[in-house]
């Protein structure tokens, strides 16, 4: 394969039908290599193994001990492996506020281990973890790990897995930016397999600076909610009652929260009551939420969703629009015009309303006859009413924060609105928090059904029947790039 398409078009542009097969045969020449569907699928799985099994290991490491907390976050990688990135991000940005902001004295070592999402385990309950950075320095102690044989082999592991990361992310950046119009059949599991590989890298790297700093945390002092750095939890910028109103309904008698429908009450009685009831259960499912999934894995969650979609509709469409500019990459058309079997132009991905998500990635016969079509419209629609949640929650919590700094406390039903329906850990806004996931699989659907297709295209094209100009277009649309033997372990 030359070192340029383009060269090759510039060279048979403007030959007749019956000379341009053979001057295209010539020009691309036979010396390629081409990646199959079940290479591209295989070595997606394992990258996406390797970073999942990358991800638990760094839970481990950071010092997670509940196991359905553990799970669910898991869930969330495998669907958006960004979170691993925005972890780091937040964590730091926490870390750095202590430190800038409230001019905090805190070492070296707590400042690292807390941007790297370490936990202090408790010494009289040890299925109890606290992230350090919702903890003071003076209410932990650091325990020295030992340098032995499983350091050193946990180390050599994180950095093999660590040169297979690069390794992946380089080949994505060289298809994107060096050999920008090959490889076009799999552009969509390659992003996908880019986006896992981003994730693990964030991971390991994650993992390899929490070995080198070689550190256990313990709690010092019983844990105090109230000793706590409160400003940086969720809870504190979002809370809907104060104590006092809090310990109101505290004392409501507990009849009042299990009374039967056809109880005569007088109407007054029966608004407290239902209100009772109302905030009984979302206490409850608060305190399951807060449990199981804590405010600041929501927020890693969401700043990983924002980070998928600057690389969706930010890069991505970017990079797109630059290397489909024509519509199709030239070589295509020349294909095209070569062989009367099949418009070769067809399999270009169709960018004529890149807000539509069927048309957006997809492929013109892909978006014609894809099953998914409008499930993956409107699933596309409920996933981006929760990311608007996000956006709109964030503004909010930020105007908030500067008008309490600039004039006075925000009125204590602004802030129960902001719990009750932007904040996505109530019983009225949680389910906007779900409809993150709501395009995922229908999006897994597509790929799988565009494997499908891929699959039954190589099958045919491989066939001895098969005309060379088609086998010349097999080559370009499925052309393996030799730094992928050398860049792969797996």
């Amino acid at each position: 394969m030359p070192g340029s398409l383009d060269h090759v078009s510039l060279v048979c542009a403007g030959r007749n039908t019956t000379e341009l097969p053979a001057c295209l045969s010539d020009a691309l020449g036979d010396s390629y290599s081409t990646r199959g569907v079940d290479e591209v699928w295989i070595r997606f799985l394992a990258v996406l193994v390797a970073t999942m099994a990358s991800c638990g290991h760094l839970m481990s490491l950071q010092g997670s001990v509940n196991s359905i907390e553990s799970l669910l976050v898991l869930l969330c990688l495998f669907e958006f492996p960004e979170m691993a990135l925005a972890q780091i991000l937040i964590r730091t940005n926490i870390a750095a506020i202590r430190v800038l902001w409230r001019r905090e004295r805190v070492q070296a070592r707590f400042f690292i281990a807390a941007c790297l999402g370490m936990h202090a385990s408790s010494e009289t309950s040890p299925q109890r973890a606290v992230p350090l950075v919702s903890l003071h320095p003076e209410q932990v102690k650091r325990v020295p790990h030992r340098i032995g044989i499983l350091w050193i082999g946990r180390l050599g592991l994180l950095l093999a897995f660590l040169a297979q990361y690069i390794g992946t992310v380089s080949i994505w950046i060289r298809a994107v930016f060096h050999v920008q119009d090959r490889g076009i059949w799999f552009w969509l599991i390659d992003l996908r397999t880019f986006r896992i590989a981003l994730g693990g890298l964030a991971a390991t790297l994650n993992s390899t600076l929490i070995l080198l700093i070689g550190s256990q945390w313990k709690m010092a002092v019983p844990h105090d909610p109230d000793l706590s750095l409160r400003p940086l939890e969720r809870s504190d910028t979002s809370s809907t009652l104060c104590s006092n109103e809090q310990d109101d309904l505290l004392k409501l008698p507990i009849k009042m929260l299990t009374l039967e429908r056809n109880e005569p009450r007088p109407s007054s009685n029966d608004n407290v009551s239902r209100y009772a009831r109302c905030m009984a259960l979302n206490r409850l499912f608060t305190q399951a939420l807060d449990s199981h999934f804590p405010a600041l894995r929501q927020s890693d969650l969401e700043l990983g969703i924002i980070i998928y979609r600057i690389w969706i509709y930010g890069i991505t469409v970017y990079i797109l629009r630059y290397r489909f500019a024509s519509g199709c990459p030239p070589i295509l058309h020349l294909l095209t015009e070569a062989t009367s079997t099949f418009d070769w132009t067809r399999v270009c991905p169709d960018h004529t309303d890149i807000w539509d998500a069927t048309t957006f990635s997809l492929s013109t016969r892909d978006r014609d006859h894809t099953r998914y079509g409008r499930a993956l419209q409107v699933s596309n629609i409920l996933s981006n009413i929760g990311v608007g949640r996000i956006l709109v929650q964030w503004t909010f919590t930020t105007a908030a924060q500067l008008y309490e700094k600039m004039w006075k406390p925000v009125p204590k039903t602004v802030r129960s609105f902001e719990q009750w329906f932007l904040s996505g850990r109530s019983v009225i806004c949680f389910p906007l928090l779900a409809l993150l996931s709501a395009s995922s699989p229908v999006a897994i659907m597509i790929l799988v059904e565009n494997r499908g297709w891929i699959k039954h295209a190589q099958t045919v094209l491989q066939s001895p029947g098969i005309g060379e100009t088609d086998r010349l277009a097999m080559g370009v649309l499925m052309w393996k790039d030799p730094w992928h033997d050398s860049l792969y372990l797996i």
